[in-house]
């Protein structure tokens, strides 16, 4: 099953397997997802604040991100990679 890439157009060779493993970040991003999460809540609090975001939608993502950052601080929050196949 071959996976879609962005610049699948321009290479008609797949990449290395070790250039695969290099370039999928999601164990890291696993670890960081608290941190990444406190500072998208801070970034949407000031579109908020400033009104570039309305106030519904910036609660909305308040909430979604509150709610991710407890799971992922209880470890129940689970970042999986998932990539597009072509058929």
């Amino acid at each position: 099953m071959a996976v879609k890439r962005m610049w699948g157009g321009r290479f008609e060779a797949t990449g290395a397997k070790w250039v695969e493993e290099f370039g999928a970040s999601i164990s890291f991003d696993q670890q960081m997802a608290a941190e990444d999460l406190e500072g998208s809540l801070a970034h949407v609090t000031m579109l908020k604040e400033t009104k570039i975001l309305p106030a519904a939608d910036a609660d909305q993502i308040i909430t979604g991100s509150r709610s991710s950052r407890t799971n992922s601080k209880q470890g129940s929050l689970r970042l999986r990679l998932k990539m597009k196949t072509s058929t």
